[in-house]
């Protein structure tokens, strides 16, 4: 099993005092997050292990924020650990990104 990133937890405790926006991208094995500023520019881009530790190690060091992510097989758990640990957390259908048009569910 790999370890995380120290890099990344290290990086994501350095993010605060801003109104924060993550796009969560799920893999079977890994994840991609991104974060956004207020402005929508990019603070950090980083991979993650799609599991409950990797999840809360890197996201749960987090300020409370806004994480959008899309519907599939591991957005059920991942939205209710992501509720657990505080964040304000909304799920996007495949199709809707694609029109450019994020749809909460």
């Amino acid at each position: 099993m790999k370890k995380i990133s120290t890099v990344a937890v290290k990086q994501s405790k350095n993010i605060s005092g801003k109104k924060l926006t993550i796009g969560l991208d799920l893999g079977d094995r890994s994840s991609w997050y991104c974060v956004l500023d207020e402005a929508g520019e990019v603070l950090l881009e980083q991979k993650l292990s799609t599991t409950p530790k990797a999840m809360k190690d890197v996201i749960g060091a987090m300020p409370r924020c806004r994480i959008a992510l899309e519907t599939g097989m591991h957005s059920p758990w991942v939205s209710r650990l992501l509720s657990d640990l505080g964040h304000d957390r909304g799920a996007c259908a495949q199709r809707a990104l694609d029109r450019g048009e994020p749809e909460e569910r």
